[in-house]
């Protein structure tokens, strides 16, 4: 279990995103082609054995980079839906399944 605090990232431009089937609690059941960078750097803050607050950077690929960036987009008020790129009227389909 880590906790990540204050995260941030900037994305790795020399990769193309990559689409990939996501699922997220929020929208239980509901599955979509979601684009995310496969390679990230990521910063944030954790607490050190000691209790101490400790800065943290590092490069994030694949599983753990498109983790991050699904929590982060949590963090901004960004759904799986609103990521998936898909033209609204679905969009509000897909709100009114999981109601």
């Amino acid at each position: 279990f880590r906790a990540f605090l204050n995260p941030a990232f900037t994305e790795d431009t020399t990769h193309l995103p990559t689409y990939e089937k996501e699922g997220c609690l929020s929208v239980p059941g509901i599955t979509l082609d979601i684009p995310r960078r496969p390679s990230i750097h990521a910063e944030w803050f954790e607490y050190s054995d000691d209790n101490r607050l400790v800065f943290k950077s590092e490069t994030l690929t694949d599983q753990l980079a498109r983790i991050f960036q699904h929590e982060h987009d949590h963090l901004s008020g960004i759904s799986i839906i609103d990521r998936s790129g898909l033209p609204r009227a679905d969009r509000r389909q897909i709100i009114k399944k999981t109601r």
